[in-house]
């Protein structure tokens, strides 16, 4: 039986291009996707599974040429850049809070969008993500923090060989090369670290909505008509 179109082979990415795919929108995050929710702890798990080695769970996508869905312009009090109209587009259907942990802590320059957006649904969220060279974890700013200690390495340097150099020279200074070793392996480790990417091909909008709906049949319920309307929603 031949197999069908529907699904296409799962596509391996590393973590850097996936950041870049969902920084210039080649990967849209579409409206109908819940906001941001996860804890300051789920995020900072998240990147401790990729230091660790672990799998963090495929993403899955779908292709159209024919459906345009509305999107996110930006995640978190982030920007995103401005999506080209292409022919086929790219939409996430699963991995909405993984993605925005990944772009919030690791994109080296997000442009923030006007203040009164910031403080919209995002004011309690916590965005930048530094990791302990000493302690060796990862962690986040206290509210009111102004400064941070030279061993507290931002990991939004990690994809950014002038940041990561500039980030490490205070160590390098005080005779602290062990830790900007520590530091250089862990951007080789979340360089390196790959993600699957399953992307879902078909014009099929009932066999979508039959994905979806079984994707996330393990959270809270969706009713048919709310999901006809989310994945219809432009």
């Amino acid at each position: 039986m031949a197999r069908s179109p529907f699904a296409s082979n799962p596509v391996i990415v590393r973590l850097p291009v996936l950041v870049e795919e969902i920084a210039s929108r080649g990967i849209r995050i579409p409206r109908f996707q819940r906001p941001f929710e996860w804890s300051d702890g789920q995020r900072l798990t998240l990147l401790d599974s990729i230091k660790q080695g672990l799998p963090i769970g495929s993403l899955l996508t779908w292709k159209t040429s024919t459906h345009k869905l509305a999107s996110y312009e930006k995640l978190g009090p982030f920007a995103l850049r401005p999506a080209l109209d292409e022919a086929q587009r790219t939409y996430l259907l699963d991995g909405h809070q993984r993605v925005s942990t990944l772009y919030g802590a690791l994109w080296s320059t997000p442009v923030a969008t006007d203040s009164e957006e910031e403080t919209s649904s995002d004011d309690e969220t916590r965005w930048p993500i530094y990791y302990d060279l000493e302690a060796e974890k990862f962690l986040l700013a206290g509210r009111k923090q102004r400064s941070r200690p030279n061993t507290w390495l931002p990991l939004s340097t990690l994809f950014d060989g002038e940041a990561l150099w500039q980030a490490l020279a205070p160590l390098r200074e005080s005779g602290r090369s062990d830790l900007a070793k520590r530091a250089r392996a862990l951007a080789e480790t979340f360089t390196d670290y790959q993600v699957p990417v399953v992307p879902i091909l078909s014009e099929d909008l009932p066999q979508v909505i039959e994905s979806f709906r079984r994707i996330n049949s393990q959270g809270t319920a969706m009713s048919e008509v709310s999901m006809v309307r989310a994945l219809t929603w432009s």
